[in-house]
């Protein structure tokens, strides 16, 4: 490695100073700086010859130059390398200096990936001018002082990869699409999303969620359940980290997975009831709803929910129309156990499945044969880690449900809960797509697959609304009802799209746009400058800004200093975002109970330090001046395009006194 080197940066030097002339100094600049310059007129002169296959040449090739950037920075990031004029004396600096990382050079990835991507779908000999113009482009960084040989090479190579796979999956999409054109659509559809997604992941402006942090803490505690949840969401997390780091790329990443398996589902749910035209719309259509396609990049609860509730919705087709139903049943009731780990709404299939079977003759047969049961016990065992965990936990969960879903307040009638619920719903879905569903479901209802739909969407949506009216509903309570209404959206108004009335042309046309606008939106609400007070995203960010500010705090601070906090999504969000990911603890001052209570602490030695934090701007509480010597408070005020987004008031505290006064939960 170390000869390597050596010759690395003998190379570069001999490039760097050895080429260096007074006149070779203009020219290198330019191209480094303007390679577009030199490309375009070679670009349009094979354009011009070429028309036909003028779009496609120009989308692969920026697809490629996309992909390429992105791989290629993100790559830089993750190597860290230096770049030479920070390492090595007497560099001849051309241009200014970068403070990016040196490997690999993404003006080599990019020029060569948007070059070969032209080199292998044109044959005119221009194509050969474009390679030579990104060989210079790549010697040009070198010469320039900002690149090391190998940086332009490892860039080049990238650059000729990823034009490559564009290329290639080009080719075979345009060779399915005469054979499968839905299908292909879809798969292409969900692949760009997918790749969007996670460069957002990486690359957005968002920081986790509380509940992910929340969720994250779960998977550094591995059990058979949790206070508030089931399992299974910390053994993602815990996957997706362990694969790719305790990082919020690590704890978001299977989202992206769970949601293209989602729209998977749903296609064979579609194409099993109508047919592949339809399957693939409705799937589209999944992705670009904003309450779905939330669940494609936050790491909630929800995401796994989506995947095994389409996934079960396709299993009970299957299994009550099978001639052998045998194993669609015992997957049916693996995958109902399975969401239930994800998410307690699961337990609505058991509800609407018994429903589905009483709707029909045929179906109510299905209730002498064993196989029903048999599912409903494999989603017992498959779910038994939550009644274990509950057992040994005097049954904590169904306490803090019903605590949840404000039982105890017995029957009450509300219209400003049923208008906040409404109000939700109208904005996660959007007014046009929820008359739309409801005008399918309506008019479908007899239809092939209209009663599945039926029973797995009405009696979920009538349940949380008719609950509205008793007390708050959160507005992805309700999420599993939309899923299978999509079908029959595709059905009544996108499978025969061109001879629809007009009226439906132009619902499903301005439904659509309205879903994929707000979507888009939410990705970027900075595009509209969206308020943060009516940003519904402002809660994802702010969170690492407070974590630098702690962790500041913490190293000024003498011997062992902890952090904590008294809300649960502070706690969480110093555990992930103070530098080295320490425990934080959870004490009470008057709150519900939470899982950290469960964990326990905190158990701190007499004179310890403490970092306490509070999202708001308030004077020290009394119960921490009683339990430390001293307490001194930072205000710390996060902004967004000058509007105040959140306050966070952090009390560097010393001397603890050996006890902190704590309540014991004010609920469940």
């Amino acid at each position: 490695m170390a000869a390597i080197e050596h010759f690395d940066t003998a190379l570069f030097l001999l490039v760097n100073q050895g080429m260096h002339s007074a006149w070779l100094d203009p020219l290198m600049f330019f191209i480094t700086t303007k390679p577009y310059v030199l490309l375009l007129p070679f670009v349009i002169a094979i354009l011009i010859k070429d028309r036909k296959a003028l779009l496609p040449l120009l989308a692969v090739s920026i697809i490629s130059l996309a992909l390429s950037d992105w791989i290629g920075f993100s790559l830089k990031e993750l190597i860290g390398r230096p770049r030479p004029f920070s390492v090595l004396s007497d560099v001849f600096l051309v241009v200014g200096s970068s403070a990016s990382p040196s490997m690999p050079s993404n003006h080599a990835a990019n020029t060569f990936s948007f070059a070969v991507a032209f080199f292998m779908l044109t044959k005119d000999r221009l194509r050969y001018v474009l390679l030579g113009i990104a060989a210079l482009v790549a010697l040009s960084r070198v010469y320039v002082g900002v690149h090391y040989p190998s940086d332009v090479l490892v860039g080049a190579a990238l650059g000729v990869l990823t034009a490559s796979a564009v290329v290639g999956y080009y080719r075979w999409a345009a060779e399915r699409v005469r054979r499968e054109p839905a299908t292909t659509w879809l798969i292409t559809f969900i692949v760009m999303f997918s790749l969007f997604r996670i460069y957002y992941i990486m690359q957005g402006p968002t920081d986790l969620s509380a509940d992910e942090a929340f969720y994250w803490e779960y998977s550094r505690r591995l059990g058979l359940s949790y206070y508030e949840k089931g399992p299974l969401i910390a053994y993602i997390i815990r996957l997706g980290t362990m694969l790719f780091g305790e990082n919020a790329f690590g704890v978001r990443i299977l989202s992206v997975l769970l949601a293209a398996l989602s729209s998977l589902f749903v296609y064979l749910l579609g194409r099993d009831l109508v047919d592949k035209k339809t399957g693939a719309h409705a799937a589209a259509l999944m992705q670009v709803v904003p309450l779905l396609n939330a669940q494609g990049i936050i790491m909630t609860i929800d995401s796994p929910l989506l995947m095994l509730w389409s996934l079960s919705l396709w299993l009970i087709y299957r299994a009550t129309s099978s001639v052998r139903p045998g194993w669609w049943w015992l997957g049916l009731g693996a995958a109902v156990g399975a969401g239930i780990l994800a998410k307690y709404t699961m337990v609505f299939f058991f509800a609407c499945t018994l429903l589905y079977l009483l709707a029909s003759k045929e179906r109510r047969a299905l209730l002498l044969t064993p196989w029903p049961y048999a599912a409903l016990v494999v989603s017992i065992v498959v779910a038994s880690p939550i009644l274990i965990w509950n057992a040994a936990h005097g049954w904590a969960t169904l306490k803090h449900t019903a605590g949840h879903a404000n039982i105890q307040a017995g029957v009450e009638f509300s219209l400003s809960t049923f208008g906040n619920f409404m109000g939700s719903q109208f904005g996660v879905i959007t007014p046009v797509l929820l008359v739309m569903m409801a005008v399918a479901v309506v008019r479908q209802r007899k239809s092939s697959g209209g009663s599945l739909v039926l029973w797995f969407s009405v009696p979920v949506a009538a349940f949380f609304l008719f609950k509205s009216f008793q007390g708050k509903v959160q507005a992805n309570w309700a999420m599993p009802a939309y899923i299978s209404p999509l079908i029959l959206i595709s059905v009544h108004y996108l499978r025969d799209f061109a001879r629809e009335a007009r009226i439906k042309q132009v619902a499903a046309v301005s439904g659509i746009a309205l879903a994929v606008l707000i979507t888009a939106v939410s990705y970027y609400p900075s595009v509209i400058n969206l308020p943060p007070r009516l940003d519904p995203t402002e809660k994802l960010r702010g969170w690492s800004e407070m974590g630098q500010e702690v962790t500041k705090a913490v190293e000024s601070m003498p011997g062992p200093t902890f952090v904590f906090s008294d809300r649960y999504m502070v706690t969480s969000q110093l555990s992930f975002y103070v530098k080295g990911k320490p425990r934080a603890y959870n004490v009470n001052f008057g709150r519900r109970m939470n899982q950290y209570d469960i964990w326990g602490g905190p158990d701190w030695p007499v004179g310890a330090s403490a970092v306490f934090v509070k999202m708001v701007n308030v004077d020290a509480p009394v119960q921490l001046t009683e339990a430390f010597q001293r307490c001194e408070k930072d205000l710390l005020t996060i902004t967004e395009r000058g509007e105040k987004l959140r306050d966070y008031s952090i009390f560097r505290c010393y001397g603890y006194k050996g006890q902190i006064k704590q309540q014991g939960p004010e609920g469940f």
